[in-house]
C-alpha cells in the first residue's frame, strides 16, 4: 500500500471505529443519502460527539509557552488541502488552515520534533473562545485542542535521523563494580 493510501487507511479506520458509515457512489444525482439511527458505540440519543481528525502540513514552528506549574503548551496552524475541478474544468485548490493546541507531553513531543513543513495527523475537540482586543472589540478564535497526534513523513529539517538523540545507557550504581553483575 502505497504511503497516501496507507494514510487514508488510517484515517479511516479511525473514524469507522466512531461512525457507521455508508459511501455512496457519484452516480446517485440528488437522492439524498440515506439517514442512519445508528449511533457511536457508547452514545445514546441525547449525547453528541466532539472530534476533529485533520491531516495537513505546519504553517509555522510550534510556539510554546511554559506555565508557572512546569506545564507547556505547543500552538501552531496546520493548513489541509482540497483539490477539485470545478464547472468549467478548471483545476482548483482549497486550502484551510486550522489552529491547534497541545498540552502537556504532547506539548513537549511538538516542542522537540516538530517544524515547519512537517505533516502530521491531529485528532482532538473543537473549541471557540473569544477575547477583546485593544480597540474593545469581542473576537471569536476557533482551535483544535489536540488529544493524540502522529507524525506523518520525513524530517522537514533536512537533518539525518541518526543526530536524533538517543536514550542514554544507565550507568551501574555507585557500589556496584561492572564485574560484580548478578549473572
Amino acid at each position: 500500500m502505497g504511503g497516501r493510501q496507507q494514510l487514508l487507511h488510517r484515517a479511516g479506520s479511525i473514524l469507522k471505529s466512531t461512525v457507521d458509515c455508508t459511501f455512496l457512489s457519484d452516480d446517485m444525482g440528488d437522492t439524498p443519502p440515506p439517514v442512519s439511527s445508528q449511533h457511536p458505540v457508547g452514545l445514546s440519543n441525547t449525547e453528541y460527539m466532539n472530534r476533529a481528525i485533520i491531516i495537513g502540513n505546519i504553517g509555522r514552528d510550534p510556539e510554546i509557552k511554559e506555565f508557572d506549574n512546569g506545564n507547556k503548551l505547543a500552538s501552531f496552524a496546520v493548513a489541509t488541502s482540497e483539490k477539485y475541478t470545478d464547472k468549467s474544468g478548471q483545476k482548483q485548490e482549497q486550502t484551510e488552515w486550522h489552529n491547534v493546541k497541545f498540552f502537556g507531553k504532547l506539548a513537549e513531543v511538538c516542542e522537540k520534533w516538530l517544524k515547519k513543513g512537517s505533516k502530521v495527523m491531529v485528532e482532538g475537540k473543537i473549541t471557540t473562545r473569544s477575547y477583546e482586543n485593544k480597540d474593545g472589540e469581542t473576537k471569536y478564535v476557533t482551535e483544535i485542542v489536540g488529544q493524540n497526534m502522529e507524525m506523518l513523513g520525513g524530517n522537514p529539517s533536512g537533518e539525518d535521523k541518526a543526530a536524533a538523540p538517543k536514550a542514554k545507557a544507565q550507568k551501574p550504581l555507585p557500589n556496584q563494580e561492572e564485574d560484580d553483575l548478578p549473572f
